[in-house]
């Protein structure tokens, strides 16, 4: 569902400048709120949430990463799948954990 061809089109206009946003990894992600990344096995970009994932960890951002066997890019926006509809419980839990947690 996402080719090379428009990975290399997405990169060109979102990082038409430079700085945290066009390279996250390299930014200082220190005092970020806490975070949750899903993706699929079969998404192109599952390696960059497990380099992000990573990056916030050693940051000390409190991050969760959950990789869907053989979940495609945008698998959540498919009703009806199995691994969605875990997908969005875990989004929720997560939800419902950090908004119960005591502010920083």
């Amino acid at each position: 569902m996402l080719s090379r061809r428009q990975i290399d089109w997405f990169s060109e206009a979102y990082a038409a400048g430079d700085g945290p946003y066009a390279a996250p990894l390299a930014a200082d992600l220190r005092g970020l709120p806490p975070a949750i990344l899903i993706a699929g096995t079969l998404d192109p970009l599952v390696s960059d949430s497990q380099l992000f994932a990573g990056a916030l960890q050693r940051a000390a951002v409190p991050a969760e990463l959950h990789v869907y066997p053989d979940g495609i890019h945008a698998f959540m926006q498919i009703p009806g799948l199995d691994m969605t509809r875990d997908a969005l419980e875990n989004v929720a839990a997560f939800g419902r954990k950090w908004l119960a947690a005591p502010q920083r």
